[in-house]
């Protein structure tokens, strides 16, 4: 059976994401696995849960996610005991390293499962070639490669450059480089709800409670007509005045899904009647349009990789920019 350790350089940078959408690829080929975060404090076990619930059902039968919740003051014999009575059962073992863990103690960690390292590098303008050659060399007596995530949308020629080309000598340890997209730090209409401190009239269907909001606009400030404005931009929030039906009607005249009326004021009764007919949830928040737009503004923040639409995305965008083939000739 073929272990695989991923691991990152630093908190959030698509750990998660990464082992989810390797076992759905390595569903597609056949292979059964199983999924196993190493969970050391109380945050990541809370968030995982919620992950737990919305993927275990899109992946197949004989694939496995799980967690294994370890000591505050865990070593690493803690983690490799659990791991080791898994290894018969599946052909592939992803394990998600923990984010506390140094390169070293990955490399440890790696050996003793004789397992083969995936390091996901966080893209930053001032990734350091120099960085990633010293990271190679940590890893220089076990297998190991990486990838670059959340790549900017204008760096992806000098990434090419740099760091992809044949012709730079740590080229062939890099499966490629993933660009950052927008849907992947969407945030469901029910965190919306807690970020502003509002209620929501849903109509009584909770499903479009999970909708993925990626933009939001606002409504009130464009000298276009409302319907021309807001018609820009689908699968998004619209942030209005409560007392403002002619900009709220002109939003659900367009692809919005949902609409977010501030001020604390009750919705007109033809805004309710529409937005009904449309199935579109009003979350009526009792928080000013300036107060609610900081409270999103930095709503990436409190986004996570916890819901279907992001896993088929990342599984695509893996497909598309990674070298998959390498992967596969891992375990096959």
């Amino acid at each position: 059976m073929t272990v695989l350790y991923v691991a990152s350089d630093k908190p959030a940078a698509g750990k998660t994401a990464l082992c989810s959408s390797l076992s759905v690829l390595f569903n597609k080929h056949g292979l059964s696995s199983a999924v196993y975060k190493l969970i050391s404090s109380q945050e990541e076990e809370e968030v995982f849960s919620q992950h737990l619930e919305n993927f275990s059902k899109l992946l197949n039968p004989k694939n496995v996610l799980d967690s294994i919740n370890l000591p505050k003051q865990f070593t690493i014999e803690d983690l490799v005991k659990p791991l080791k009575e898994e290894e018969e059962n599946f052909d592939v073992l992803i394990i998600e390293a923990p984010s506390s863990q140094t390169p070293t103690d990955v490399a440890k960690t790696a050996k003793l499962l004789d397992s083969h390292v995936l390091e996901i590098i966080n893209f930053s303008p001032d990734i350091d070639i120099v960085d990633l050659k010293n990271l190679c060399n940590t890893f220089s007596n076990i297998k190991f490669n990486f990838l670059i995530n959340n790549v900017t949308k204008h760096s992806g020629h000098s990434l090419q450059k740099n760091f992809l080309d044949p012709s730079v000598p740590i080229s062939n340890q890099i499966l490629g480089a993933v660009p950052e997209k927008r849907s992947l730090v969407g945030v469901s209409i029910d965190s919306i709800v807690n970020l502003v401190d509002g209620h929501i009239i849903d109509f009584n269907n909770p499903a479009d409670h999970n909708q993925l909001i990626n933009h939001f606009m606002v409504g009130g400030w464009s000298l276009d007509a409302g319907e021309l404005y807001f018609g820009l931009l689908e699968q998004k929030a619209a942030i209005i005045r409560g007392d403002r039906p002619d900009m709220q009607m002109a939003a659900l005249s367009t692809k919005t899904a949902c609409l977010i009326l501030t001020g604390g004021f009750s919705p007109n009764q033809y805004v309710v009647l529409q937005a009904e007919e449309k199935g579109i949830p009003l979350i009526v928040t009792n928080q000013d349009t300036i107060a609610t737009m900081e409270l999103l503004n930095n709503v990436e923040n409190f986004s996570r990789f916890d819901h279907s639409d992001k896993l088929e995305k990342f599984v695509d965008l893996i497909e598309m920019n990674i070298d998959t083939k390498s992967i596969l000739k891992l375990i096959i």
